[in-house]
């Protein structure tokens, strides 16, 4: 889980992540499933991906990587046919 970043000038120094163990006592509840059009911002950790933020917009998706500085995330567009997966319709690098 990730649990914030620590950062100076803009340049994401250390990020602060915490593991659970699958026994864990923690539970999530799904609040509100993405709309068609909006957009994930997402980053590449290797076996698994982390949900940064979810835009309304593609532009609003760049401006939120500009000012929290993930050079290497990438957006995905929630499409309208959303499988179990949630795959979107394209990927797009940011």
């Amino acid at each position: 889980m990730h649990e914030g970043n620590f950062s100076s000038d803009g340049v994401i120094l250390v990020t602060i992540m915490r593991s659970h163990s699958a026994d864990s006592r923690l539970t999530f509840e799904l609040v509100e499933v993405p709309k068609p059009g909006q957009v994930r911002v997402l980053l590449d950790l290797g076996r698994s991906m982390e949900l940064l933020h979810l835009a309304e917009s593609v532009g609003a998706a760049e401006l939120w990587i500009a000012k929290e500085g993930y050079r290497n995330a990438r957006l995905e567009i929630v499409g309208a046919d959303v499988s179990e997966s949630g795959a979107g319709e394209a990927d797009i690098a940011a």
